[in-house]
């Protein structure tokens, strides 16, 4: 065996498992099976990359939206009490809306 073919061999063997590993990960994040093994054949290591950071179906990175803080709220209904703007009945029903 030359050394050209002992290379294409070894590549193929890689590239074979790179795929079926690339296929099967990606299969687990609801994407398509065929797809990386067919990307893991041809480029090996890379689709192995590609599937193994790529996010599951349905999943979008997305920025968490921040929920308000009740003590920052009250805080704020506080000051607005002892500022004259809200009287004390209103601050207790805003306190009592708030607190659940």
């Amino acid at each position: 065996m030359n050394d050209s073919a002992a290379i294409l061999t070894v590549w193929l063997a890689v590239g074979g498992l790179c795929a079926l590993g690339a296929g099967f990960i990606a299969e687990g994040r609801g994407r398509s099976f065929s797809l990386l093994l067919l990307l893991g054949l041809l480029f090996g290591p890379l689709a192995l990359l590609l599937a193994a950071v790529m996010p599951r179906e349905g999943q979008h990175a997305t920025t968490p939206i921040a929920e308000p803080n009740r003590l920052d709220d009250l805080a704020r209904l506080a000051d607005l009490r002892d500022r004259g703007a809200l009287s004390e009945a209103e601050f207790d029903a805003e306190k009592a809306k708030l607190l659940g």
